[in-house]
C-alpha cells in the first residue's frame, strides 16, 4: 500500500439496489448474478455519510469475470436519506470503467481493479457487463468479491440512515435509470477549527472561521458576492469554460490548474451548503444571532476557497468584479 492509501479511510457502504434482486443479497460483501440475469446489471451503493471517494477497489471472482464495470460517484442533496429515491436524484461525475481480461495460465490470482474517482458524493453505482467467455463458467456468471471504497470523510459526524428493509424491498422493482456524467470531482481539505455556539433552545451548530486577511485579496457582500453559494457556483462556470478553452488550445498546464481549482471549489460548496442548511434550522428556531453567525462563517468559507485557487490569478477583472472580489494583484497587472 502506497503512503497515500495508508492515509485514506475505508468507507462504509449498504447495498440499496441490487437489480431485481433484494439489496440484502450483497449484504456480505460478496454477490453472484444468477442464471438468466440480463447485463448489463445495475449495482448501487448507498455510503454511511458524505465523502470524497478518492479511490473504488472491486475485487471479482476469478472464474465468474465480467468483461468490464462501470463505476460513478453521485452527490445527493444535504442530509438525503441512503435510499434508492435519493440515488435516482443524485448528480453524477467522474464515470471510469474498470476493465477485466482473462488470466494467463499459471496465473490462480485475479488482480483487484481500482478506479481513482476523486470525487465528493453519497452513493457508488456500478454497471457491470456481461461476463468473459470461461470455459468454467458455462452459466455465464458474474461474481464480485468484494467492493471496497477508500476516501475522506466531509461530514462523519453525521451518519446517513439505512432505509428499512421493508421500505427497500418495496423499492428494488423499480429499476433506476442509469446515471449521466454532469459533475467534477472534489478533494479533501482540513481547515478550520469548530466552535460551539449555544441556541436558546439548548442545542448546539458547529460553525467554523475560515478566512483570513492580508493577502493583498478583499471580497465585498453585494451583488452577487452576497451569496456564497451563487458566487462559488459562478467562479466553477467561469473556470469550467476557461478549462474547457485551455484544453481547445493545447494549454494542458492551464487546464489542469483549472481542473484543480474546480475540484477544490466542490469541496468548499459542500461545507457552505452545510452552513446554509444549519441557518436555515437556526432561522426556522427563531435563533437569530446564530443564523447571523452561521451567515458569517458561509461567507468566510467562500472567502478562503477563493484564497485557496488564487481566484484573482485565474479570472479577469471585470469575472473578479461580477463576484465581489478586488485584488491589489490585479490591479497592478493592468
Amino acid at each position: 500500500m502506497s503512503d497515500d492509501d495508508s492515509s485514506l479511510e475505508e468507507i462504509p457502504w449498504v447495498p440499496i439496489y441490487v437489480g431485481q434482486k433484494d439489496p440484502d443479497s450483497f449484504a456480505n460483501r460478496e454477490w453472484t448474478s444468477a442464471p438468466g440475469d440480463r447485463f448489463p446489471f445495475d449495482i448501487v451503493l448507498g455510503l454511511k455519510y458524505l465523502s470524497n471517494v478518492y479511490k473504488v477497489v472491486v475485487d471479482v471472482n476469478p472464474e465468474l469475470v465480467p468483461a468490464k464495470i462501470d463505476v460513478q460517484v453521485g452527490r445527493g442533496e444535504p442530509n438525503c436519506e441512503n435510499d434508492l429515491d435519493a440515488a435516482k436524484a443524485a448528480h453524477y461525475g467522474n464515470k471510469g470503467t474498470l476493465v477485466f481480461k482473462i488470466r494467463e495460465r499459471g496465473n490462480n490470482r485475479m488482480e483487484g481493479r481500482s478506479l481513482f474517482a476523486d470525487h465528493v458524493g453519497h452513493f457508488v453505482w456500478l454497471i457491470v457487463y456481461k461476463p468473459l467467455p470461461l470455459s468454467k463458467n458455462p452459466q455465464n456468471l458474474v461474481g464480485i468479491n468484494r467492493v471496497t471504497i477508500l476516501g475522506y470523510p466531509v461530514e462523519k459526524d453525521r451518519p446517513r440512515r439505512a432505509p428499512s428493509k421493508s421500505r427497500t424491498r418495496d423499492r428494488s422493482s423499480s429499476a433506476p435509470r442509469r446515471p449521466q456524467s454532469n459533475g467534477r470531482a472534489g478533494t479533501p481539505t482540513r481547515m478550520g477549527t469548530p466552535t460551539r455556539m449555544s441556541t436558546p433552545q439548548g442545542s448546539e451548530y458547529a460553525v467554523t472561521r475560515y478566512s483570513y486577511e492580508g493577502d493583498g485579496m478583499s471580497t465585498s457582500s453585494s451583488g452577487i458576492s452576497g451569496d456564497p453559494l451563487t458566487s462559488i457556483r459562478t467562479v466553477k462556470r467561469a473556470l469550467q469554460e476557461k478549462m474547457d478553452g485551455s484544453e481547445a488550445a493545447g494549454k494542458n498546464v492551464e487546464a489542469r490548474v483549472c481542473r484543480r481549482a474546480i475540484q477544490r471549489l466542490e469541496e468548499y460548496e459542500v461545507r457552505i451548503e452545510d452552513l446554509a442548511n444549519r441557518r436555515s434550522k437556526a432561522l426556522s428556531a427563531g435563533d437569530t444571532p446564530a443564523a447571523e453567525r452561521l451567515n458569517l462563517a458561509m461567507s468566510d468559507c467562500r472567502d478562503t476557497a477563493f484564497r485557496a485557487i488564487h481566484v484573482d490569478l485565474l479570472l479577469t477583472r471585470n469575472e473578479l468584479r461580477s463576484i465581489g472580489v478586488g485584488s491589489r494583484w490585479v490591479e497592478e497587472e493592468a
